[in-house]
Protein backbone atom coordinates (compact mmCIF):
# COMPACT_ATOMS: atom_id res chain seq x y z
CA UNK A 1 0.00 0.00 0.00
CA UNK A 2 1.42 3.40 -1.00
CA UNK A 3 2.08 5.88 1.77
CA UNK A 4 0.86 9.45 1.46
CA UNK A 5 2.31 12.40 3.35
CA UNK A 6 0.86 15.90 3.33
CA UNK A 7 3.70 18.22 4.36
CA UNK A 8 4.75 21.81 3.85
CA UNK A 9 8.30 21.29 5.18
CA UNK A 10 10.59 18.33 5.76
CA UNK A 11 13.29 18.75 8.41
CA UNK A 12 15.98 16.43 9.68
CA UNK A 13 18.14 16.20 12.77
CA UNK A 14 21.12 15.57 10.47
CA UNK A 15 22.37 17.31 7.33
CA UNK A 16 20.94 14.70 4.95
CA UNK A 17 17.55 13.24 4.15
CA UNK A 18 18.14 9.84 2.51
CA UNK A 19 15.90 8.02 0.06
CA UNK A 20 16.31 4.32 0.93
CA UNK A 21 17.78 1.88 -1.61
CA UNK A 22 15.16 0.65 -4.06
CA UNK A 23 12.90 3.65 -3.52
CA UNK A 24 12.28 6.56 -5.93
CA UNK A 25 11.39 10.15 -5.23
CA UNK A 26 8.63 11.02 -7.68
CA UNK A 27 7.13 14.43 -8.45
CA UNK A 28 3.73 14.08 -10.10
CA UNK A 29 3.66 17.36 -12.05
CA UNK A 30 6.46 18.45 -14.40
CA UNK A 31 8.15 21.66 -13.36
CA UNK A 32 7.26 21.26 -9.66
CA UNK A 33 10.75 20.33 -8.47
CA UNK A 34 13.02 23.20 -7.44
CA UNK A 35 16.62 23.18 -6.26
CA UNK A 36 17.85 26.31 -4.55
CA UNK A 37 14.90 28.20 -5.97
CA UNK A 38 15.66 27.05 -9.54
CA UNK A 39 12.98 25.11 -11.38
CA UNK A 40 14.16 21.73 -12.70
CA UNK A 41 12.34 21.03 -15.95
CA UNK A 42 11.89 17.71 -17.69
CA UNK A 43 14.60 16.57 -20.05
CA UNK A 44 18.34 17.06 -19.79
CA UNK A 45 18.71 19.10 -23.00
CA UNK A 46 18.25 22.85 -23.14
CA UNK A 47 18.08 24.93 -26.33
CA UNK A 48 17.92 28.72 -26.02
CA UNK A 49 17.69 31.29 -28.82
CA UNK A 50 19.51 34.58 -28.28
CA UNK A 51 20.03 37.87 -30.17
CA UNK A 52 21.95 39.89 -27.56
CA UNK A 53 24.97 39.55 -25.30
CA UNK A 54 24.44 36.53 -23.09
CA UNK A 55 25.76 35.22 -19.79
CA UNK A 56 25.38 31.63 -18.64
CA UNK A 57 25.48 30.26 -15.11
CA UNK A 58 24.15 27.85 -12.56
CA UNK A 59 21.26 29.59 -10.88
CA UNK A 60 22.25 32.88 -12.52
CA UNK A 61 22.74 34.67 -15.83
CA UNK A 62 20.56 34.97 -18.92
CA UNK A 63 20.67 31.18 -19.34
CA UNK A 64 20.48 28.99 -16.24
CA UNK A 65 22.06 25.57 -16.93
CA UNK A 66 21.12 24.00 -13.58
CA UNK A 67 20.13 20.35 -14.05
CA UNK A 68 21.12 20.24 -17.74
CA UNK A 69 23.61 17.82 -19.29
CA UNK A 70 23.56 19.70 -22.62
CA UNK A 71 22.86 23.38 -23.18
CA UNK A 72 22.77 24.75 -26.73
CA UNK A 73 22.76 28.47 -27.47
CA UNK A 74 21.35 29.28 -30.93
CA UNK A 75 22.58 32.82 -31.63
CA UNK A 76 21.19 35.16 -34.29
CA UNK A 77 23.81 37.80 -35.18
CA UNK A 78 21.99 39.25 -38.19
CA UNK A 79 21.22 42.67 -36.67
CA UNK A 80 23.52 45.62 -37.18
CA UNK A 81 27.03 45.69 -38.66
CA UNK A 82 30.58 45.42 -37.28
CA UNK A 83 29.19 44.24 -33.94
CA UNK A 84 30.89 41.78 -31.60
CA UNK A 85 28.20 39.85 -29.74
CA UNK A 86 29.36 37.90 -26.68
CA UNK A 87 28.36 34.65 -25.00
CA UNK A 88 29.99 34.32 -21.58
CA UNK A 89 30.34 30.79 -20.24
CA UNK A 90 29.76 29.87 -16.57
CA UNK A 91 32.57 29.53 -14.06
CA UNK A 92 34.34 26.22 -14.80
CA UNK A 93 33.15 24.73 -11.52
CA UNK A 94 29.52 25.34 -12.47
CA UNK A 95 29.38 23.23 -15.64
CA UNK A 96 31.44 20.12 -14.99
CA UNK A 97 28.33 18.03 -15.76
CA UNK A 98 27.09 20.16 -18.66
CA UNK A 99 28.30 20.34 -22.27
CA UNK A 100 27.69 23.78 -23.79
CA UNK A 101 27.41 24.39 -27.55
CA UNK A 102 27.08 27.81 -29.18
CA UNK A 103 25.96 27.88 -32.82
CA UNK A 104 25.36 30.74 -35.24
CA UNK A 105 21.81 30.30 -36.57
CA UNK A 106 21.47 33.07 -39.18
CA UNK A 107 23.50 34.92 -41.78
CA UNK A 108 25.57 37.54 -39.98
CA UNK A 109 25.21 41.26 -40.45
CA UNK A 110 28.27 42.64 -42.24
CA UNK A 111 31.41 41.98 -40.14
CA UNK A 112 29.36 40.80 -37.14
CA UNK A 113 30.95 38.12 -34.96
CA UNK A 114 29.96 36.04 -31.93
CA UNK A 115 32.76 35.85 -29.36
CA UNK A 116 32.52 33.03 -26.83
CA UNK A 117 34.32 34.05 -23.65
CA UNK A 118 35.17 32.34 -20.40
CA UNK A 119 33.84 33.77 -17.16
CA UNK A 120 36.85 36.10 -16.89
CA UNK A 121 36.07 37.61 -20.30
CA UNK A 122 38.88 35.90 -22.24
CA UNK A 123 37.91 34.96 -25.82
CA UNK A 124 37.96 31.18 -26.39
CA UNK A 125 36.39 30.93 -29.87
CA UNK A 126 34.69 33.27 -32.35
CA UNK A 127 31.92 32.51 -34.85
CA UNK A 128 32.00 34.44 -38.13
CA UNK A 129 29.18 32.99 -40.25
CA UNK A 130 25.94 31.01 -40.18
CA UNK A 131 26.60 27.40 -39.15
CA UNK A 132 29.81 28.17 -37.23
CA UNK A 133 29.75 26.44 -33.85
CA UNK A 134 31.84 25.31 -30.89
CA UNK A 135 31.26 22.88 -28.00
CA UNK A 136 32.78 23.32 -24.52
CA UNK A 137 33.13 21.08 -21.47
CA UNK A 138 34.73 21.57 -18.06
CA UNK A 139 36.52 19.30 -15.57
CA UNK A 140 35.43 21.62 -12.80
CA UNK A 141 38.65 23.64 -12.96
CA UNK A 142 39.46 24.14 -16.65
CA UNK A 143 37.34 24.81 -19.74
CA UNK A 144 38.05 22.80 -22.91
CA UNK A 145 36.94 22.86 -26.54
CA UNK A 146 35.89 19.32 -27.49
CA UNK A 147 36.85 19.62 -31.18
CA UNK A 148 33.20 19.67 -32.27
CA UNK A 149 33.65 23.08 -33.88
CA UNK A 150 33.93 25.09 -37.08
CA UNK A 151 34.72 28.73 -37.80
CA UNK A 152 34.59 30.36 -41.23
CA UNK A 153 37.72 32.29 -42.21
CA UNK A 154 38.05 32.47 -46.00
CA UNK A 155 38.69 34.86 -48.83
CA UNK A 156 39.41 35.33 -52.53
CA UNK A 157 41.38 38.14 -54.17
CA UNK A 158 40.90 38.68 -57.93
CA UNK A 159 42.93 40.93 -60.23
CA UNK A 160 40.70 43.40 -62.06
CA UNK A 161 43.39 45.29 -64.00
CA UNK A 162 46.61 43.91 -65.45
CA UNK A 163 49.79 45.04 -63.67
CA UNK A 164 53.50 44.76 -64.49
CA UNK A 165 55.59 42.02 -62.85
CA UNK A 166 59.34 42.36 -62.36
CA UNK A 167 61.79 40.39 -64.50
CA UNK A 168 64.16 37.85 -62.90
CA UNK A 169 63.23 38.89 -59.36
CA UNK A 170 60.49 38.00 -56.89
CA UNK A 171 57.87 40.64 -56.25
CA UNK A 172 54.81 40.94 -54.03
CA UNK A 173 52.20 40.86 -56.80
CA UNK A 174 49.21 42.13 -54.81
CA UNK A 175 51.30 44.92 -53.32
CA UNK A 176 52.30 45.96 -56.84
CA UNK A 177 48.67 45.87 -57.89
CA UNK A 178 47.35 47.76 -54.83
CA UNK A 179 43.70 47.55 -53.83
CA UNK A 180 42.57 49.73 -56.74
CA UNK A 181 43.42 46.90 -59.15
CA UNK A 182 41.86 43.91 -57.37
CA UNK A 183 38.61 42.90 -55.69
CA UNK A 184 38.23 41.04 -52.38
CA UNK A 185 35.51 38.73 -51.12
CA UNK A 186 36.07 37.39 -47.60
CA UNK A 187 34.54 36.24 -44.32
CA UNK A 188 36.55 37.68 -41.45
CA UNK A 189 39.24 40.33 -41.74
CA UNK A 190 42.34 38.23 -42.49
CA UNK A 191 43.02 40.07 -45.76
CA UNK A 192 43.99 43.73 -45.53
CA UNK A 193 43.52 45.99 -48.54
CA UNK A 194 45.78 48.47 -46.77
CA UNK A 195 48.85 46.20 -46.54
CA UNK A 196 47.76 43.91 -49.43
CA UNK A 197 48.63 40.91 -47.24
CA UNK A 198 47.04 38.02 -45.34
CA UNK A 199 47.46 38.02 -41.55
CA UNK A 200 46.47 34.93 -39.55
CA UNK A 201 43.69 35.88 -37.10
CA UNK A 202 44.31 32.79 -34.93
CA UNK A 203 46.83 30.02 -34.36
CA UNK A 204 45.77 27.24 -36.71
CA UNK A 205 46.13 25.33 -39.98
CA UNK A 206 45.45 27.28 -43.18
CA UNK A 207 45.14 26.54 -46.90
CA UNK A 208 46.45 28.96 -49.53
CA UNK A 209 46.00 28.71 -53.27
CA UNK A 210 45.35 30.58 -56.45
CA UNK A 211 46.05 31.00 -60.14
CA UNK A 212 48.68 33.18 -61.77
CA UNK A 213 48.55 34.01 -65.46
CA UNK A 214 50.33 36.57 -67.61
CA UNK A 215 50.60 37.53 -71.27
CA UNK A 216 51.26 34.76 -73.82
CA UNK A 217 54.85 33.82 -74.54
CA UNK A 218 56.16 34.71 -71.09
CA UNK A 219 57.67 32.21 -68.64
CA UNK A 220 56.27 32.98 -65.17
CA UNK A 221 56.45 31.11 -61.88
CA UNK A 222 53.43 30.04 -59.89
CA UNK A 223 52.58 31.79 -56.66
CA UNK A 224 55.43 31.79 -54.16
CA UNK A 225 54.26 32.09 -50.56
CA UNK A 226 56.38 34.44 -48.48
CA UNK A 227 56.25 34.89 -44.70
CA UNK A 228 58.01 38.23 -44.68
CA UNK A 229 61.37 36.58 -44.03
CA UNK A 230 61.36 33.24 -45.91
CA UNK A 231 59.69 31.46 -48.83
CA UNK A 232 57.62 28.30 -48.53
CA UNK A 233 58.66 26.14 -51.48
CA UNK A 234 55.96 23.46 -51.53
CA UNK A 235 54.33 24.89 -54.64
CA UNK A 236 54.84 25.32 -58.38
CA UNK A 237 58.16 27.15 -58.33
CA UNK A 238 59.29 26.44 -61.89
CA UNK A 239 58.71 28.94 -64.66
CA UNK A 240 56.05 27.73 -67.07
CA UNK A 241 55.46 28.74 -70.71
CA UNK A 242 52.63 31.09 -71.53
CA UNK A 243 52.59 32.31 -67.95
CA UNK A 244 49.85 30.11 -66.45
CA UNK A 245 50.41 28.35 -63.17
CA UNK A 246 48.54 27.24 -60.06
CA UNK A 247 49.95 26.65 -56.60
CA UNK A 248 48.50 25.60 -53.27
CA UNK A 249 49.86 24.82 -49.83
CA UNK A 250 48.74 24.05 -46.27
CA UNK A 251 50.59 25.88 -43.51
CA UNK A 252 50.40 25.86 -39.70
CA UNK A 253 50.53 29.50 -38.60
CA UNK A 254 50.59 31.45 -35.39
CA UNK A 255 48.32 34.42 -34.79
CA UNK A 256 49.56 37.52 -36.68
CA UNK A 257 51.80 35.51 -39.05
CA UNK A 258 51.79 37.15 -42.47
CA UNK A 259 51.56 35.58 -45.94
CA UNK A 260 52.35 37.36 -49.22
CA UNK A 261 51.81 36.03 -52.75
CA UNK A 262 55.03 36.55 -54.74
CA UNK A 263 55.84 35.86 -58.37
CA UNK A 264 58.63 36.30 -60.90
CA UNK A 265 59.01 36.24 -64.65
CA UNK A 266 61.86 34.32 -66.28
CA UNK A 267 63.88 37.05 -67.96
CA UNK A 268 61.74 40.02 -68.87
CA UNK A 269 58.91 42.00 -67.37
CA UNK A 270 55.39 40.76 -68.06
CA UNK A 271 51.81 41.68 -67.26
CA UNK A 272 49.88 39.79 -64.59
CA UNK A 273 46.45 39.54 -66.19
CA UNK A 274 43.35 41.05 -64.66
CA UNK A 275 40.68 41.16 -67.34
CA UNK A 276 37.83 43.43 -66.35
CA UNK A 277 35.32 40.97 -67.81
CA UNK A 278 35.91 37.45 -69.11
CA UNK A 279 39.28 35.95 -70.01
CA UNK A 280 42.01 34.78 -67.67
CA UNK A 281 42.95 36.69 -64.56
CA UNK A 282 45.14 36.20 -61.50
CA UNK A 283 43.52 35.17 -58.25
CA UNK A 284 44.47 34.07 -54.75
CA UNK A 285 42.44 32.30 -52.09
CA UNK A 286 42.73 31.24 -48.47
CA UNK A 287 40.73 29.49 -45.78
CA UNK A 288 41.26 28.28 -42.23
CA UNK A 289 41.12 24.49 -41.94
CA UNK A 290 41.33 24.33 -38.15
CA UNK A 291 41.84 26.74 -35.30
CA UNK A 292 44.32 25.58 -32.65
Amino acid sequence: MAATLSLDTITSSTSDITIPTGKNLKVADAGRLYIGGTQITTGATQVTSRTANTTMGQGSGDIDITGKSLSTVSFNASAGTSTVFTVTLPVAGDFSTTAITVISSHAHGSDNTIAINNNAGTELYTLHAKGDHCEFVSDGTNVFRTGNEFATIRGRITMTTGIGVYASAMSDTWDLASSSNYSVSQVGTAWSSTTDDFTAPYDGLYHFGGFFTCDTGQYASGWQYYSGSAYYTENAARHQPNGSNTASIMLPLSKNDKIEWHNSNHSSACTALGAASGGSRCSSEFFMIRRD
